[in-house]
C-alpha cells in the first residue's frame, strides 16, 4: 500500500500484480507506504478504510480527496504465476513451494482450495461482491495505470523489473483451464470491467 493522497490517490497492492514495482516507481511521492510484512504491504480496500484512511484525515487528507486504486490480474495467470513464484529455490523443501510440481498439478491444488492462493475477488470486494476500489487496473494495462499516476505526480514514471518469479514454461491442460475459468467467474467478471 503507498498512499499520496496529496496527489489525489493511493494505491493498494494486490499480490502478483507488479506491486513491488509499481510501488518502487511510486516511493518519491508516497506520504506514506507499507512495505513489509506481507499482509500490510498487500492491504486490502477494507483494512485501508478501517485503519489507514482515519490516520490520513488526521494528516489533512479527507477521504473524498483521493481514490483508491489498484490491478487485477487474470486469474488464470495468476495461478501460473503463484505457481511459477513459488518455484524459487529459497522456498525448496518449504510446504508452499512448488519446485517439482507441475502447473497443472498445481491448478488441482487451487481448484481443491489449497495451495496458499487467494482469490482476488476476496481481496477486492466486499461481501456482496462489489468492488470497493475506485480505479482497478488490469494488470496486462499497468502502463495505463503508470501513465495516471504520473499525471497526478508530474511526471513521466519508469517500471523498474523488480521480484520477477522464474521462468517455467506453462502448458495448463485445457480441461483444468476450463475448470479454473469457472471457479473464477467472479473473478473473471471484475476483470472484464477493469481497465
Amino acid at each position: 500500500m503507498l498512499a499520496a493522497p496529496q496527489h489525489g490517490f493511493v494505491y493498494l497492492a494486490a499480490s502478483k500484480t507488479g506491486s513491488t514495482s509499481v510501488q518502487r516507481a511510486l516511493r518519491p511521492y508516497a506520504h506514506l507506504e507499507y512495505r513489509t510484512p506481507p499482509y500490510q504491504k498487500h492491504l486490502g480496500p477494507l483494512r485501508f478504510e478501517d485503519e489507514v484512511a482515519p490516520l490520513l484525515t488526521a494528516d489533512g487528507f479527507a477521504r473524498d480527496s483521493y481514490v483508491t486504486v489498484a490491478m487485477i490480474r487474470h486469474p488464470v495467470d495468476l495461478v501460473v504465476s503463484w505457481w511459477r513464484y513459488r518455484s524459487r529455490p529459497e522456498l525448496e523443501g518449504q510446504p508452499r513451494s512448488t519446485a517439482g510440481t507441475t502447473i497443472d498439478e498445481y491448478a488441482e491444488r487451487v481448484l481443491a482450495g489449497e495451495g496458499g492462493f487467494t482469490r482476488p475477488s476476496t481481496w477486492l470486494a466486499g461481501t456482496d461482491g462489489a468492488v470497493l476500489v475506485e480505479r482497478l487496473w488490469r494488470y496486462d494495462h499497468i502502463d495505463a495505470l503508470l501513465a495516471w499516476a504520473g499525471e497526478r505526480v508530474g511526471t513521466r514514471l519508469e517500471l523498474p523489473r523488480l521480484n520477477q518469479s522464474p521462468e517455467r514454461p506453462a502448458e495448463l491442460d485445457p480441461a483444468l483451464r476450463r475448470r479454473l475459468e469457472e471457479l473464477f467467474a467472479p473473478e473473471l467478471a471484475i476483470y472484464a470491467a477493469a481497465d
